[in-house]
């Protein structure tokens, strides 16, 4: 009933905050609906959508939080427990990916040259239309990055098809910098895989410390300003 009853952006919200709520993290900020607490909200040119950029900062600084929580469990010896926040952490990654889809944009085109560079052209037009996916997607939110991103993704898709390889390659590499130096961007997509990577250090045999430590701090250090 509510699934098609809510305008599809406002669905993806539900989703996110039940997922963040439910993980015991309260979002009075994502409650804020009048006119006085939108007018607050300190945001960038990339974000319209004022509640989503709370959500989206909320879960930004949940995240880091459950990593930091792992890393003291680490440091203490407390295994079982980090293994916990690392599930804790791995939790509130995904759940960013399902509120913000678009955060897997830049690996997606990053992916795409690759192909495009190994000559597989017609892959490479295979590849971008998720990404156009994506972009749509985010348009919700971010309407002048998303724009813009997609007429630079159209021009190096002409380049590309004019042989012009290396000229799309320089303009898929512009786009993903322009992606993640946003604030629109986090990657969460990366550090969910850091933080199973941790996970995965600890559950062996004999654990891995040293491993698990330095992917956990791999995963913070992406999410700390620049």
């Amino acid at each position: 009933m509510f699934e098609h009853a809510a305008p599809r952006p406002w669905r993806v919200i539900a989703v996110a905050a039940i997922a963040l709520t439910t993980a015991g993290v309260g979002l009075p900020a994502l409650a804020a609906t009048s006119p006085d607490a939108a007018k607050n909200l300190s945001l960038s040119e990339d974000w319209t959508n004022p509640h989503m950029a709370t959500l989206a900062d909320s879960s930004d600084r949940l995240l880091l939080q459950r990593i930091r929580s792992a890393q003291d469990m680490i440091s203490a010896g407390k295994l079982t427990a980090a293994r916990n926040d690392l599930d804790a952490a791995k939790d509130t990654a995904g759940a960013i990916r399902t509120m913000l889809p678009f955060v897997a944009i830049a690996d997606q085109i990053k992916d795409a040259k690759t192909v495009l560079l190994d000559g597989r052209l017609e892959q490479f037009r295979q590849d971008l239309l998720p990404v156009y996916a994506r972009l749509d997607e985010m348009s919700d939110f971010a309407p002048n990055l998303a724009a813009d991103t997609k007429v630079n993704l159209k021009r190096a898709e002409f380049m590309a098809d004019h042989g012009r390889i290396v000229g799309a390659a320089k303009a898929i590499d512009d786009i993903s910098c322009r992606i993640t130096a946003s604030n629109v961007y986090i990657p969460a997509v990366y550090v969910y895989d850091r933080l199973a990577a941790a996970q995965s250090a600890l559950s062996e045999a004999q654990p891995n410390v040293g491993a698990a430590k330095h992917a956990v701090a791999d995963a913070e250090n992406v999410l700390l300003p620049s």
